[in-house]
């Protein structure tokens, strides 16, 4: 099949989820995040957020057979960890950090003065584990480099102490005459030393695994997510086979307050005072519409090495995506609900379709109705809408996968037509586990055509 042609097939999953008090992500100022949207106020829960709760759920590490990977700037302290059994820690000291240098960009020295990686990395126990090794097996050639390193650092402050004493005009003639003189404070390695090393032993490593680990991963989670690199890495970033929405309320959802008191259990009758201690929370109610997209092709592009892993990874991103739930406040507001609806749209080919405009005008509450069953009622008719209007001659959709569980029977006249039910176009499933197999093999199917 040629490249026009292919099909390339996705699934999309739309879930309609309602909580009651709760803080499932907040901001800076401690209250619960949200957004405009159709000109009033939602409760919103960063994409990000929901997508820690997906890596860090039991089962996503059951069905893939791995462990989450890491985000982290610790990566000095992990491979220090690993090594500190096998060699000196002042060898330690002066070789993990002049690697993981080349291997990021830059390091620095945090606010407890901890040697961290500038930026944020994402990586796999695995691919730490094999640094690790790699560095232990070449220990005496890569730690001679890094004594280079460590020596023209050491000769850069000497002169930078130098110039200070020679006066304010010294040090200003030799910042206009020299490109090395940098702000280095102690602990740090320079940029300066990165490329002064790029063509030793321990530059060279450093660019083995940024190839290795760049574009094709064995993660399951780094194959999901992605993976951004440092500017200057030369591997290339990974780019995400999913996308996950920030959720949005259906409704308006403004905030409420809690004022909680706190009473000391040992006070007496007699003693001034009343509460010992006294706040304020803010808390939302919010029924969410949820979206997420995973492109079955770019998961098997970016798990090259690992191709077992293809169909336990799209299960498990399915199954955490529908379960899993942010963890903020979860001991004081515990809101561990799951969807009254959830669905799985397979389609070959076209654009991205998220529904969220069914609540650009924000669902009212309706009595005794409340906001599940109306925002349902919404997404159907905005998937009549969309479909209709921008579905190919030949259809784009080739499996639809519902689960509905609302305590009053709902019909869904555009989402499941009779019509589309007898000819097995569209499913209903009764439970979760079900409705993944069911999406995934049609995934499955699709691709072997």
């Amino acid at each position: 099949m040629s490249d026009e042609k292919k099909l390339r097939p996705f699934v999309e999953v739309h879930v309609i989820q309602s909580f009651a008090v709760s803080t499932l992500n907040r901001d800076e100022g401690n209250v619960p995040k949200w957004a405009t949207f159709g000109g009033v106020r939602r409760a919103r829960v960063s994409s990000q957020s929901w997508k820690y709760a997906m890596r860090h759920h039991p089962f996503f590490a059951e069905t893939t057979g791995q462990d989450p990977s890491a985000r982290t700037k610790f990566l000095i302290r992990f491979l220090s960890e690993q090594l500190k059994e096998k060699h000196p820690q002042d060898q330690i000291d002066v070789l993990v950090p002049a690697f993981v240098n080349n291997y990021s960009g830059a390091t620095a020295r945090d606010k407890n003065n901890q040697l961290v990686t500038k930026v944020l990395l994402f990586l796999s126990k695995n691919e730490m584990g094999e640094m690790a090794d790699a560095l232990h097996k070449q220990w005496d050639v890569l730690l001679t480099d890094a004594r280079k390193v460590a020596n023209e650092k050491a000769k850069q402050e000497k002169e930078k102490k130098d110039n200070s004493k020679r006066g304010k005009s010294a040090v200003a003639q030799t910042e206009e005459t020299t490109e090395v003189e940098t702000e280095i404070t102690e602990g740090e390695i320079s940029e300066v030393e990165s490329e002064k090393t790029a063509k030793s032993e321990l530059g060279k490593l450093a660019k083995k695994f940024q190839k290795k680990f760049g574009g094709r991963v064995s993660a399951a989670d780094i194959a999901l997510f992605g993976r951004m690199l440092a500017e200057g890495n030369a591997a290339k970033k990974v780019e995400a086979a999913c996308q996950v929405a920030h959720p949005l309320s259906t409704h308006i959802a403004e905030p409420q307050d809690d004022f909680y008191v706190a009473m000391d259990d040992l006070q007496r009758d007699d003693d001034v005072g009343g509460g010992a201690m006294i706040g304020n929370l803010d808390f939302t109610t919010p029924c969410y519409y949820r979206y997420a997209r995973l492109g079955w092709d770019e998961l098997k592009e970016n798990l090259e090495p690992r191709q077992d892993l293809v169909r336990p990874t799209a299960e498990a991103f399915l199954a955490t995506f529908i379960k899993s739930i942010p963890s903020a406040r979860k001991n004081s507001m515990p809101s561990f609900t799951m969807p009254s609806f959830v669905m799985a749209v397979v389609r070959t080919r076209g654009e991205s379709w998220q529904l969220v405009n069914a609540f650009e005008r924000p669902v009212p509450p309706e009595g005794k109705k409340g906001f599940i069953i109306p925002s349902i009622e919404r997404l159907d008719c905005e998937w009549n809408l969309v479909k209709t209007g921008y579905d190919e001659e030949e259809s784009t959709v080739r499996q639809v996968v519902y689960m509905l569980k609302t305590q009053e029977p709902l019909e869904l006249p555009n989402i499941a037509p009779q019509a589309d039910v007898d000819k097995g176009l569209v499913k209903k499933e009764e439970n979760v586990n079900q409705l993944v197999k069911t999406v995934v093999d049609a995934l499955e199917s699709i691709a072997k055509e």
